[in-house]
């Protein structure tokens, strides 16, 4: 049984955008369990949330975050390397300060987010992604940090034709 987890937590840290959701992890498990026995036997209605009590050390439950397919297919081995051989190239070599680095990104927010479900990952990740389809009309939110740990203020963009004020109304991250 030890080999059987063993192998199934290596398999729940590289999803790839298809995170485990419960019911994939009981079809996994019932097939597990079929091949080891021999039976058409399944596991207990409760077997996977005992499962990710067991192995707490391991796995967690998140909510899951969409990410479009095309973004997704740019997470990969090769390119994380390459992004590492850039940053020691021109940031550790030229040795160039944290307080002289920025970085930006955006993230697009459905309006609602009718999207996010519960799912299974390796422990220690704060979001899971999941891809899906492409959201038409999204609410874009800018952010700029600094590497030594300072930030500026958040940017949000909206999609229309004017400005209205209550959209900043109760506006605690103080964004533009």
């Amino acid at each position: 049984m030890d080999k059987v987890h063993k192998k199934f937590k290596i398999s729940i840290r590289t999803t790839g955008g298809f995170p485990f959701t419960h019911d994939r992890v009981e079809r996994i498990a019932n097939e597990i369990l079929r091949r080891r026995t021999g039976t058409n036997d399944h596991v207990g209605k409760s077997w996977v949330d005992r499962f990710i009590d067991r192995h707490e050390d391991s796995v967690h439950t998140y909510w899951s975050k969409h990410l479009p397919s095309n973004r997704a297919g740019a997470v990969n081995p090769t390119n994380i390397h390459s992004w590492e051989d850039i940053v020691d190239e021109e940031v550790v070599v030229p040795g160039i300060r944290p307080e002289d680095m920025y970085g930006m990104d955006e993230t697009h927010m459905p309006p609602e987010f009718a999207q996010m479900r519960r799912v299974i990952a390796g422990k220690g990740k704060s979001v899971q992604y999941e891809q899906g389809g492409s959201i038409k009309e999204t609410i874009t939110v800018l952010v700029t940090i600094c590497a030594d740990g300072s930030t500026l203020q958040p940017n949000i963009i909206f999609k229309a034709k004017h400005y209205a004020p209550e959209w900043f109304e109760g506006n605690v991250a103080d964004a533009t």
